[in-house]
Protein backbone atom coordinates (compact mmCIF):
# COMPACT_ATOMS: atom_id res chain seq x y z
CA UNK A 1 0.00 0.00 0.00
CA UNK A 2 1.56 3.34 -0.91
CA UNK A 3 -0.26 5.60 1.19
CA UNK A 4 0.12 5.69 5.05
CA UNK A 5 -0.59 8.58 7.82
CA UNK A 6 2.65 10.55 8.52
CA UNK A 7 2.71 13.21 11.33
CA UNK A 8 -1.72 13.10 11.17
CA UNK A 9 -1.96 13.31 7.66
CA UNK A 10 -2.36 10.99 4.97
CA UNK A 11 1.03 10.46 2.59
CA UNK A 12 1.51 9.68 -0.64
CA UNK A 13 4.41 7.24 -2.06
CA UNK A 14 6.89 4.81 -0.36
CA UNK A 15 10.07 7.10 -1.50
CA UNK A 16 9.25 10.67 -0.80
CA UNK A 17 5.83 10.76 0.73
CA UNK A 18 4.17 13.53 -0.48
CA UNK A 19 1.47 15.09 1.89
CA UNK A 20 -1.72 14.86 0.20
CA UNK A 21 -2.93 18.47 2.18
CA UNK A 22 -0.57 19.62 1.12
CA UNK A 23 -2.86 20.16 -2.18
CA UNK A 24 -5.73 21.69 0.23
CA UNK A 25 -5.57 24.76 -1.46
CA UNK A 26 -6.25 22.82 -4.94
CA UNK A 27 -10.80 22.50 -5.64
CA UNK A 28 -11.47 18.99 -5.74
CA UNK A 29 -11.85 16.21 -7.11
CA UNK A 30 -8.42 15.49 -8.43
CA UNK A 31 -5.91 12.72 -9.15
CA UNK A 32 -2.66 12.37 -8.18
CA UNK A 33 0.13 10.00 -9.42
CA UNK A 34 3.13 9.53 -7.16
CA UNK A 35 5.59 9.15 -10.30
CA UNK A 36 8.20 7.44 -8.60
CA UNK A 37 6.18 4.70 -6.94
CA UNK A 38 5.30 3.67 -10.89
CA UNK A 39 8.81 3.43 -11.50
CA UNK A 40 10.09 1.58 -8.80
CA UNK A 41 7.79 -1.16 -9.64
CA UNK A 42 8.65 -0.62 -13.13
CA UNK A 43 12.38 -1.37 -12.19
CA UNK A 44 11.10 -4.46 -9.98
CA UNK A 45 9.37 -6.00 -12.58
CA UNK A 46 12.45 -5.52 -15.23
CA UNK A 47 14.81 -6.80 -12.56
CA UNK A 48 12.82 -9.94 -12.14
CA UNK A 49 14.41 -11.39 -15.15
CA UNK A 50 16.62 -9.51 -17.60
CA UNK A 51 15.10 -10.88 -20.34
CA UNK A 52 11.59 -9.80 -19.84
CA UNK A 53 10.87 -6.79 -22.27
CA UNK A 54 7.99 -4.66 -20.76
CA UNK A 55 5.42 -3.28 -22.97
CA UNK A 56 3.53 -0.95 -20.96
CA UNK A 57 -0.63 -1.55 -20.99
CA UNK A 58 -1.30 2.65 -21.90
CA UNK A 59 -5.15 1.76 -21.05
CA UNK A 60 -4.47 1.88 -17.21
CA UNK A 61 -3.40 5.54 -17.18
CA UNK A 62 -1.92 7.53 -20.30
CA UNK A 63 -0.58 10.52 -18.39
CA UNK A 64 2.30 12.20 -20.49
CA UNK A 65 4.71 12.33 -17.44
CA UNK A 66 4.13 8.38 -16.96
CA UNK A 67 4.69 7.56 -20.23
CA UNK A 68 7.43 9.74 -20.90
CA UNK A 69 8.46 8.77 -17.58
CA UNK A 70 8.35 5.09 -18.66
CA UNK A 71 9.99 5.46 -22.05
CA UNK A 72 12.98 7.07 -19.87
CA UNK A 73 13.72 3.58 -18.52
CA UNK A 74 13.35 1.17 -21.24
CA UNK A 75 9.43 0.42 -21.59
CA UNK A 76 7.61 0.49 -24.88
CA UNK A 77 3.70 0.75 -24.70
CA UNK A 78 1.04 -1.79 -25.78
CA UNK A 79 -1.70 0.15 -27.30
CA UNK A 80 -5.50 -0.56 -28.15
CA UNK A 81 -6.03 2.37 -30.27
CA UNK A 82 -4.74 4.73 -33.10
CA UNK A 83 -5.21 7.64 -30.21
CA UNK A 84 -3.21 5.70 -28.23
CA UNK A 85 -0.38 5.17 -30.72
CA UNK A 86 -0.46 8.99 -31.36
CA UNK A 87 0.11 9.66 -27.37
CA UNK A 88 3.18 7.02 -27.29
CA UNK A 89 5.27 8.33 -30.19
CA UNK A 90 4.54 11.91 -28.64
CA UNK A 91 5.60 10.91 -25.32
CA UNK A 92 8.89 9.60 -26.95
CA UNK A 93 8.09 6.13 -27.27
CA UNK A 94 9.96 4.47 -30.42
CA UNK A 95 7.17 3.29 -32.92
CA UNK A 96 9.50 0.16 -32.82
CA UNK A 97 8.64 -0.17 -29.27
CA UNK A 98 4.80 -0.62 -29.82
CA UNK A 99 2.37 -3.68 -29.75
CA UNK A 100 -0.57 -3.48 -31.12
CA UNK A 101 -3.47 -5.01 -29.25
CA UNK A 102 -7.35 -4.86 -29.52
CA UNK A 103 -10.18 -6.65 -31.19
CA UNK A 104 -11.54 -4.01 -33.60
CA UNK A 105 -8.61 -2.39 -34.83
CA UNK A 106 -9.76 -0.39 -37.87
CA UNK A 107 -8.09 -0.18 -41.66
CA UNK A 108 -7.28 3.19 -40.96
CA UNK A 109 -5.08 2.47 -37.41
CA UNK A 110 -3.76 -1.03 -38.91
CA UNK A 111 -2.57 1.45 -41.90
CA UNK A 112 -1.16 4.50 -39.74
CA UNK A 113 0.35 1.54 -37.49
CA UNK A 114 2.10 0.04 -40.42
CA UNK A 115 3.59 3.11 -42.06
CA UNK A 116 5.19 4.20 -39.12
CA UNK A 117 6.57 0.83 -38.92
CA UNK A 118 5.65 0.08 -34.98
CA UNK A 119 6.82 -3.82 -33.25
CA UNK A 120 4.23 -5.88 -33.93
CA UNK A 121 0.64 -6.23 -34.58
CA UNK A 122 -1.50 -8.85 -32.51
CA UNK A 123 -3.95 -10.45 -34.66
CA UNK A 124 -7.45 -11.80 -33.12
CA UNK A 125 -9.37 -13.35 -35.99
CA UNK A 126 -8.72 -14.54 -39.84
CA UNK A 127 -10.62 -11.26 -40.62
CA UNK A 128 -7.98 -9.03 -38.97
CA UNK A 129 -5.04 -10.90 -40.61
CA UNK A 130 -6.45 -10.42 -44.15
CA UNK A 131 -7.21 -7.06 -43.72
CA UNK A 132 -3.38 -6.56 -41.93
CA UNK A 133 -2.33 -8.38 -45.03
CA UNK A 134 -4.11 -6.10 -47.71
CA UNK A 135 -3.16 -3.12 -46.52
CA UNK A 136 0.41 -3.97 -45.57
CA UNK A 137 0.18 -4.89 -49.14
CA UNK A 138 -0.75 -1.55 -50.48
CA UNK A 139 1.95 0.22 -48.38
CA UNK A 140 4.52 -2.36 -50.37
CA UNK A 141 5.60 -3.27 -46.72
CA UNK A 142 5.50 -6.82 -44.69
CA UNK A 143 3.50 -6.62 -41.88
CA UNK A 144 4.87 -7.97 -38.88
CA UNK A 145 2.42 -10.26 -37.06
CA UNK A 146 1.60 -12.21 -33.48
CA UNK A 147 -1.29 -14.46 -33.23
CA UNK A 148 -3.05 -13.84 -30.13
CA UNK A 149 -4.32 -17.22 -28.51
CA UNK A 150 -7.18 -17.84 -26.79
CA UNK A 151 -6.19 -20.80 -24.05
CA UNK A 152 -9.55 -21.28 -22.65
CA UNK A 153 -7.99 -20.32 -18.92
CA UNK A 154 -10.30 -19.28 -15.78
CA UNK A 155 -8.68 -16.16 -15.06
CA UNK A 156 -10.41 -15.93 -11.47
CA UNK A 157 -11.37 -12.38 -12.24
CA UNK A 158 -14.69 -10.54 -12.39
CA UNK A 159 -15.92 -11.80 -15.93
CA UNK A 160 -16.34 -8.77 -17.27
CA UNK A 161 -12.41 -8.60 -17.12
CA UNK A 162 -11.65 -12.15 -17.92
CA UNK A 163 -10.44 -12.58 -21.67
CA UNK A 164 -9.15 -16.36 -21.93
CA UNK A 165 -12.05 -18.28 -22.48
CA UNK A 166 -13.80 -19.39 -25.56
CA UNK A 167 -16.79 -17.45 -24.41
CA UNK A 168 -14.82 -14.44 -24.58
CA UNK A 169 -14.68 -12.56 -27.87
CA UNK A 170 -10.83 -12.11 -26.95
CA UNK A 171 -8.28 -14.37 -29.18
CA UNK A 172 -8.02 -17.50 -31.05
CA UNK A 173 -8.51 -21.38 -30.21
CA UNK A 174 -6.05 -23.44 -32.08
CA UNK A 175 -9.13 -24.33 -34.84
CA UNK A 176 -8.39 -21.37 -36.04
CA UNK A 177 -4.44 -22.24 -37.09
CA UNK A 178 -5.34 -23.88 -40.89
CA UNK A 179 -7.31 -21.10 -42.19
CA UNK A 180 -4.55 -18.45 -40.38
CA UNK A 181 -2.05 -20.19 -42.17
CA UNK A 182 -3.79 -20.13 -45.40
CA UNK A 183 -3.97 -16.69 -45.42
CA UNK A 184 -0.04 -16.42 -44.74
CA UNK A 185 0.65 -18.72 -47.55
CA UNK A 186 -1.49 -16.76 -49.52
CA UNK A 187 0.16 -13.66 -48.59
CA UNK A 188 4.07 -14.51 -47.92
CA UNK A 189 4.97 -11.30 -49.61
CA UNK A 190 2.71 -8.56 -47.31
CA UNK A 191 2.50 -10.32 -43.53
CA UNK A 192 5.02 -12.17 -42.01
CA UNK A 193 4.37 -14.34 -38.78
CA UNK A 194 7.13 -13.57 -35.79
CA UNK A 195 5.34 -14.40 -32.61
CA UNK A 196 2.37 -15.46 -30.43
CA UNK A 197 0.54 -13.40 -27.93
CA UNK A 198 -2.17 -14.04 -24.78
CA UNK A 199 -3.80 -12.36 -22.05
CA UNK A 200 -6.28 -14.12 -20.60
CA UNK A 201 -7.96 -11.22 -18.26
CA UNK A 202 -7.15 -9.02 -15.74
CA UNK A 203 -6.74 -8.14 -12.10
CA UNK A 204 -5.18 -11.57 -11.38
CA UNK A 205 -3.93 -12.21 -8.10
CA UNK A 206 -2.67 -15.16 -8.65
CA UNK A 207 0.01 -16.52 -11.07
CA UNK A 208 -0.97 -20.06 -11.63
CA UNK A 209 -3.91 -18.98 -14.18
CA UNK A 210 -1.35 -17.31 -16.40
CA UNK A 211 1.43 -20.04 -15.77
CA UNK A 212 -1.37 -22.60 -17.27
CA UNK A 213 -1.78 -20.16 -20.34
CA UNK A 214 1.78 -19.97 -20.66
CA UNK A 215 2.01 -23.63 -20.68
CA UNK A 216 -1.25 -24.65 -22.79
CA UNK A 217 0.39 -21.85 -25.73
CA UNK A 218 3.73 -23.37 -25.75
CA UNK A 219 2.99 -26.75 -27.52
CA UNK A 220 0.89 -24.22 -30.03
CA UNK A 221 4.39 -22.24 -30.86
CA UNK A 222 6.78 -25.27 -31.06
CA UNK A 223 4.55 -26.30 -34.01
CA UNK A 224 4.05 -23.68 -35.87
CA UNK A 225 8.15 -23.33 -35.68
CA UNK A 226 8.44 -26.66 -36.99
CA UNK A 227 6.48 -25.64 -39.66
CA UNK A 228 8.94 -23.09 -41.23
CA UNK A 229 7.56 -19.97 -39.02
CA UNK A 230 10.35 -18.29 -37.95
CA UNK A 231 8.94 -17.14 -34.24
CA UNK A 232 10.80 -14.86 -32.11
CA UNK A 233 8.41 -13.67 -30.14
CA UNK A 234 6.69 -14.36 -26.77
CA UNK A 235 4.18 -12.39 -25.54
CA UNK A 236 2.19 -13.37 -21.99
CA UNK A 237 0.48 -10.05 -22.07
CA UNK A 238 -0.68 -8.19 -18.57
CA UNK A 239 -3.68 -8.67 -15.98
CA UNK A 240 -0.94 -8.82 -12.68
CA UNK A 241 -3.39 -7.65 -10.07
CA UNK A 242 -3.13 -5.78 -6.64
CA UNK A 243 -4.62 -6.44 -3.02
CA UNK A 244 -7.34 -3.32 -3.26
CA UNK A 245 -8.09 -4.20 0.63
CA UNK A 246 -4.73 -3.39 2.33
CA UNK A 247 -4.89 -0.90 4.34
CA UNK A 248 -3.02 2.10 4.31
CA UNK A 249 0.49 1.79 6.11
CA UNK A 250 0.50 -2.18 5.31
CA UNK A 251 3.56 -2.83 3.08
CA UNK A 252 3.50 -2.93 -0.75
CA UNK A 253 3.01 -6.64 -1.93
CA UNK A 254 3.33 -5.63 -5.79
CA UNK A 255 7.21 -6.17 -5.03
CA UNK A 256 7.35 -9.51 -4.35
CA UNK A 257 4.69 -10.78 -7.05
CA UNK A 258 6.76 -9.01 -9.35
CA UNK A 259 9.72 -10.96 -8.65
CA UNK A 260 7.73 -14.25 -8.67
CA UNK A 261 6.40 -13.41 -11.81
CA UNK A 262 9.71 -12.62 -13.38
CA UNK A 263 10.60 -15.91 -11.98
CA UNK A 264 7.83 -17.76 -12.95
CA UNK A 265 8.11 -16.32 -16.77
CA UNK A 266 12.17 -17.79 -16.73
CA UNK A 267 11.28 -20.50 -15.70
CA UNK A 268 8.48 -21.60 -18.47
CA UNK A 269 9.89 -19.50 -21.33
CA UNK A 270 13.59 -18.88 -21.27
CA UNK A 271 14.59 -22.25 -23.16
CA UNK A 272 12.45 -21.07 -26.06
CA UNK A 273 15.25 -18.59 -27.19
CA UNK A 274 12.90 -15.77 -28.29
CA UNK A 275 11.55 -12.66 -26.89
CA UNK A 276 8.81 -12.64 -24.20
CA UNK A 277 7.11 -9.62 -23.89
CA UNK A 278 5.25 -8.70 -21.31
CA UNK A 279 1.89 -5.87 -21.35
CA UNK A 280 1.51 -4.85 -17.27
CA UNK A 281 -0.19 -2.08 -16.34
CA UNK A 282 -2.49 -2.15 -13.29
CA UNK A 283 0.25 -3.49 -11.40
CA UNK A 284 2.64 -0.87 -12.17
CA UNK A 285 0.46 2.29 -11.38
CA UNK A 286 -2.92 1.43 -9.62
CA UNK A 287 -1.12 1.47 -6.07
CA UNK A 288 0.46 5.22 -6.71
CA UNK A 289 -2.59 6.80 -7.41
CA UNK A 290 -5.53 8.44 -5.38
CA UNK A 291 -8.35 10.72 -6.37
CA UNK A 292 -9.14 13.04 -3.62
CA UNK A 293 -12.34 14.38 -3.35
CA UNK A 294 -14.58 16.34 -0.50
CA UNK A 295 -17.73 15.80 1.62
CA UNK A 296 -20.88 17.53 0.76
CA UNK A 297 -23.04 16.21 2.82
CA UNK A 298 -24.18 13.26 5.31
CA UNK A 299 -27.47 12.03 5.07
CA UNK A 300 -28.99 9.88 7.22
CA UNK A 301 -31.93 7.75 7.01
CA UNK A 302 -33.77 5.40 9.21
CA UNK A 303 -32.22 2.69 6.88
CA UNK A 304 -28.53 4.28 6.24
CA UNK A 305 -26.17 7.13 6.10
CA UNK A 306 -24.78 8.24 2.88
CA UNK A 307 -21.45 10.36 3.26
CA UNK A 308 -22.11 12.82 -0.26
CA UNK A 309 -18.63 13.62 -2.28
CA UNK A 310 -18.06 15.77 -5.14
CA UNK A 311 -17.08 13.00 -7.41
CA UNK A 312 -18.51 9.46 -8.21
CA UNK A 313 -18.36 6.98 -10.52
CA UNK A 314 -18.12 8.96 -13.04
CA UNK A 315 -14.37 9.84 -11.98
CA UNK A 316 -13.88 6.21 -11.24
CA UNK A 317 -16.63 3.84 -12.81
CA UNK A 318 -14.77 0.50 -11.28
CA UNK A 319 -17.25 0.34 -8.33
CA UNK A 320 -20.37 0.37 -10.71
CA UNK A 321 -19.02 -1.42 -13.55
CA UNK A 322 -17.52 -4.36 -11.97
CA UNK A 323 -18.48 -3.78 -7.81
CA UNK A 324 -14.69 -3.10 -7.61
CA UNK A 325 -13.38 -2.18 -4.25
CA UNK A 326 -11.53 0.65 -3.63
CA UNK A 327 -10.39 1.98 0.12
CA UNK A 328 -11.12 5.30 1.29
CA UNK A 329 -9.72 7.41 3.88
CA UNK A 330 -9.58 10.85 4.89
CA UNK A 331 -6.79 13.11 4.34
CA UNK A 332 -6.26 14.52 7.83
CA UNK A 333 -5.64 11.06 10.45
CA UNK A 334 -8.76 11.00 12.18
CA UNK A 335 -8.11 10.21 15.73
CA UNK A 336 -10.71 8.81 18.42
CA UNK A 337 -14.05 9.77 16.38
CA UNK A 338 -16.72 7.93 16.47
CA UNK A 339 -17.13 5.24 13.65
CA UNK A 340 -20.42 4.91 11.25
CA UNK A 341 -21.53 2.65 8.88
CA UNK A 342 -22.15 4.26 5.14
CA UNK A 343 -22.25 4.30 1.79
CA UNK A 344 -19.46 6.89 0.02
CA UNK A 345 -21.61 7.93 -3.24
CA UNK A 346 -21.40 10.76 -5.67
CA UNK A 347 -23.42 13.26 -7.22
CA UNK A 348 -24.41 11.52 -10.85
CA UNK A 349 -28.49 10.77 -10.95
CA UNK A 350 -27.71 7.14 -11.17
CA UNK A 351 -28.27 4.95 -7.74
CA UNK A 352 -25.34 2.82 -9.24
CA UNK A 353 -23.12 5.96 -8.17
CA UNK A 354 -21.42 4.17 -5.05
CA UNK A 355 -17.29 4.21 -4.86
CA UNK A 356 -17.81 2.47 -1.27
CA UNK A 357 -21.04 0.78 0.02
CA UNK A 358 -21.56 -0.25 3.56
CA UNK A 359 -18.33 0.73 4.78
CA UNK A 360 -17.34 1.44 8.35
CA UNK A 361 -15.35 4.50 8.54
CA UNK A 362 -14.86 7.37 11.17
CA UNK A 363 -17.44 10.20 10.90
CA UNK A 364 -16.64 12.92 8.27
CA UNK A 365 -18.15 16.16 8.62
CA UNK A 366 -18.94 18.14 5.31
CA UNK A 367 -16.03 19.93 3.45
CA UNK A 368 -13.46 17.69 4.83
CA UNK A 369 -11.49 15.79 2.17
CA UNK A 370 -10.67 12.05 1.96
CA UNK A 371 -8.94 9.98 -1.17
CA UNK A 372 -10.13 7.38 -3.18
CA UNK A 373 -7.55 4.51 -3.13
CA UNK A 374 -5.33 3.13 -5.21
CA UNK A 375 -6.91 4.89 -8.52
CA UNK A 376 -3.74 5.25 -10.49
CA UNK A 377 -5.01 2.33 -12.69
CA UNK A 378 -8.10 2.49 -14.77
CA UNK A 379 -9.65 5.85 -13.17
CA UNK A 380 -9.00 8.91 -14.92
CA UNK A 381 -8.57 6.38 -17.95
CA UNK A 382 -12.36 5.85 -17.82
CA UNK A 383 -13.96 8.60 -16.63
CA UNK A 384 -16.71 10.50 -18.85
CA UNK A 385 -18.69 13.72 -18.29
CA UNK A 386 -21.80 12.50 -17.68
CA UNK A 387 -24.15 14.91 -16.43
CA UNK A 388 -21.68 17.28 -17.83
CA UNK A 389 -19.25 16.93 -15.00
CA UNK A 390 -15.94 18.29 -15.85
CA UNK A 391 -12.87 15.55 -15.67
CA UNK A 392 -10.93 16.03 -12.36
CA UNK A 393 -7.84 18.04 -12.48
CA UNK A 394 -4.47 15.71 -12.69
CA UNK A 395 -1.31 16.62 -10.29
CA UNK A 396 2.11 14.53 -10.77
CA UNK A 397 4.12 14.50 -7.77
CA UNK A 398 7.58 12.21 -7.34
CA UNK A 399 10.73 12.40 -9.27
CA UNK A 400 10.39 12.90 -12.58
Amino acid sequence: MAVAYRNGSLHLGESSPFDLESFSGKPTPFYVYHLSGMTARLQALQESWEKLEVFYAMKANAHPALLRAFSARGAGADVVSLGEIRRAVECGIAPERIIFSGVGKTREEIRRALEIGILQINVESPGELLCVAETARALGKAAPVAFRMNPDVDSGSHPYIATGMRENKFGMGEEFLPELERILRHHQDSVALQGLSIHIGSQITSLQPIEDGIRKTIPVFERLRSAGHALRTFDVGGGVGINYRALPGAPAEEFDLLHAYGKMLRGNLDRLGCRVLCEPGRVLVAGSGVLVAEVQYVKKTRHKTFVVLDTGVHHCIRPALYGAWHGVAALKEPAARPLLRADIVGPICESSDVLAKDREIPELLPGERLAVLDTGAYGMSMASNYNLQEKPAEYVVGDR
